[in-house]
Order: structure tokens, then C-alpha cells, then sequence
């Protein structure tokens, strides 16, 4: 039996862990995800959502660009900003 993976909140100090679907997964608690601003957190479900969408379409077979894999990146990069400013941690 395999050990399974487990992620750390990427929050310094939080012990929050969740189950890994990728060995250097980046995640937020549900804590700490709540610090971002709405319009942020709404952004990246929008685009991860879009992302995961383009990814059904690849495995059909079907050729997509890659901006929705960019959107989503930057709007996991908005929200982590956003909640480390919310925690007074310097990113």
C-alpha cells in the first residue's frame, strides 16, 4: 500500500492538510481563502471552471489554446496575494 500525499495550506503557520492530487500542490484552506476579496475568489472559480471545461475538450480530442490555464494561473495568483495582504504576511 502506497502512502498517500498529503498538501499543507500555503500559509506559513497553518496546519490545515488535505489529500494531494499532485506531489507540489499549491492550496489555501478554506480559512484562509476566504481572505481574498470576493471578486477575486469569484474570478478564479470563473476561470478554473473555463480551465477545467478546455480540459474535457483535449481529452475529445479537440485542440484548445492555453489561456485558460493562464487565466486560472493568475487568478490563483490574485487570491493568494490578496489573502496573504489579508493576513499581514508579506508574499
Amino acid at each position: 500500500m502506497t502512502p498517500q500525499l498529503r498538501t499543507t495550506c500555503c500559509m506559513p503557520a497553518c496546519r490545515s492538510t488535505r489529500k494531494a492530487d499532485e506531489p507540489d500542490e499549491e492550496w489555501l484552506c478554506r480559512r484562509h481563502f476566504m481572505l481574498a476579496s470576493r471578486a477575486a475568489r469569484v474570478e478564479y472559480d470563473a476561470a478554473w471552471r473555463e480551465a477545467d471545461k478546455a480540459d474535457w475538450r483535449r481529452a475529445d480530442g479537440l485542440d484548445i489554446s492555453a489561456a485558460p490555464f493562464v487565466r486560472v494561473t493568475a487568478a490563483w495568483e490574485q487570491v493568494k496575494v490578496e489573502a496573504f495582504a489579508a493576513a499581514g504576511i508579506a508574499s
